[in-house]
């Protein structure tokens, strides 16, 4: 695994989809492979939303974290949802406030705090705008922040190269097909179970937190994960 602009060995695949991004701005290849499994994956996140048929969902990401949200993009589409595009930055708060007005949102998926800062800079209120939406899905500190201000946001992770999300019961999920996960060393640390463009074995995420052994009200088998909040230790 390699950091920074270098491109990183490709251990499967001979047809790369793309890049993202996963760690410390390590380069995460994809294969169409990888595409394809991981959209099969964010299918039963989606379920877990419970969302009416044919909603309208709107999903904003930065470019470099596409390699994780795209699935969800092709899962959205795969389930017969309608997706509307924004960029999650300062230049796009306009346009996703648009969005939220004139249709009937059913999710936004992938706020962060870049987001909501540029909602706030440019004389937005956050909470004003998003509040409306039935399911909102944020990122880490954004979750936090949409929580304190009184929005019931659903909590978005990108631990290292994987995506969880929280299902509508709010329990973290991975996608246990493809990944496996593990607490060790006081950490969280992952694995891919098939073979990906880019093999991990036993990445840390230098995030604390537990695998539970818990079946989810949701009825979605992949694992369920606690995370201690950012500098915590392992949940109780």
């Amino acid at each position: 695994m390699r950091a920074g602009g270098q491109i990183p060995k490709i251990a499967f695949g001979d047809s790369i989809w793309g890049y993202g991004r996963y760690g410390a701005d390590q380069l995460l290849p994809l294969s169409h492979d990888d595409i394809r499994h991981d959209t099969a994956g964010a299918v039963r996140a989606l379920r877990g939303l419970a969302l009416p048929d044919r909603s309208n969902i709107l999903l904003v990401s930065k470019v470099a974290d596409m390699g994780h949200l795209h699935p969800v993009q092709a899962a959205a589409r795969e389930l017969g949802h309608i997706v509307a595009n924004a960029d999650a930055s300062i230049g796009d708060v306009e346009r996703v406030a648009m969005f939220v007005r004139v249709l009937p949102i059913a999710a936004v998926i992938g706020v962060n705090v870049e987001m909501l800062g540029g909602m706030a800079d440019s004389g937005l209120d956050p909470a004003g705008v998003l509040s409306g939406v039935p399911v909102i899905v944020a990122l880490g500190a954004a979750c936090d922040q949409l929580v304190e201000a009184g929005v019931d946001a659903l909590r978005l992770e990108l631990l290292g190269p994987v995506l969880a999300m929280e299902c509508r019961s709010r329990r973290l999920h991975i996608d246990g097909v493809r990944w496996s996960i593990e607490e060790m060393g006081g950490t969280l640390r992952v694995s891919n179970l098939a073979p990906r463009a880019l093999s991990v074995r036993s990445f840390d995420t230098g995030r604390h937190g537990r695998v539970t052994a818990e079946i989810c009200p949701c009825a979605r088998f992949d694992p369920v994960i606690e995370l201690a909040a950012e500098g915590g230790g392992t949940p109780a």
